[in-house]
């Protein structure tokens, strides 16, 4: 700023130094005149003008780099698996008999093992999950037919996947001895309608073993 205010301040003294010689006609070679105010003119901007900056390079812009993607979970996310199962407490029979009477949509007997005996519940249950598994059974009382109606759902439970380990030997059942192993069959059942495409609910599997 101040460079810019003297270089002005000097050369309008130049001028007016110059303009009184033309006044006072002192001067007689017009051309030496202007020529002289050239010069001043030039010499001032020489005097004041600012250097020439040097030319320092840029540094490189790197390119932007894009901020590294968040990892893909190595797995999709799947469907709560918990919104399908019943709500039961974790203790096999009674969460056999909310499945049952979910699954058919109407109440058991209070004593499981006797609504169970007959084999026709079982039968019934397996033909909703897996329609046509037992296409006949019996609601007789007398022994024998109801021995056949479970064993025809045993057979049924077999050809649905259910193993031998979890299937469970109609005495256990008709005689109401070991109900345990009934409960692991049926909770077995359970897993194998969900890899047939029974829509559910579902058992959760809980950890039980046969009893001997």
């Amino acid at each position: 700023f101040f460079s810019h205010r003297t270089m002005a301040h000097n050369l309008g003294a130049q001028i007016r130094n110059l303009t009184i010689k033309l006044e006072s006609c002192v001067l007689t070679d017009y051309d030496a005149f202007f020529k002289e105010v050239n010069e001043a003119v030039d010499t001032l901007a020489a005097k004041y003008a600012k250097p020439e900056e040097e030319s320092v390079p840029k540094p490189a812009v790197e390119p932007e780099q894009e901020a590294p993607k968040a990892e893909a979970s190595a797995k999709e996310p799947q469907e709560n698996e918990e919104s399908d199962l019943i709500d039961a407490p974790n203790v096999p029979h009674m969460q056999c008999r909310v499945w049952i009477e979910t699954v058919l949509g109407e109440k058991l007997d209070e004593d499981l093992p006797k609504a169970l005996k007959s084999g026709a519940v079982l039968c019934k249950l397996i033909n909703t999950v897996n329609p046509g598994a037992v296409p006949k059974y019996s609601n007789s009382a007398m022994p024998f037919p109801q021995r056949e109606n479970i064993k025809l759902f045993l057979d049924a439970a077999e050809k649905m996947g259910v193993s031998c380990l979890e299937r469970f030997e109609t005495g256990d059942l008709f005689d109401g001895k070991k109900m345990e192993n009934v409960y692991i069959c049926i909770i077995s059942l359970s897993d194998a309608a969900r890899k047939k495409g029974f829509k559910g609910p579902f058992i959760e599997k809980p950890r039980v073993h046969k009893q001997r």
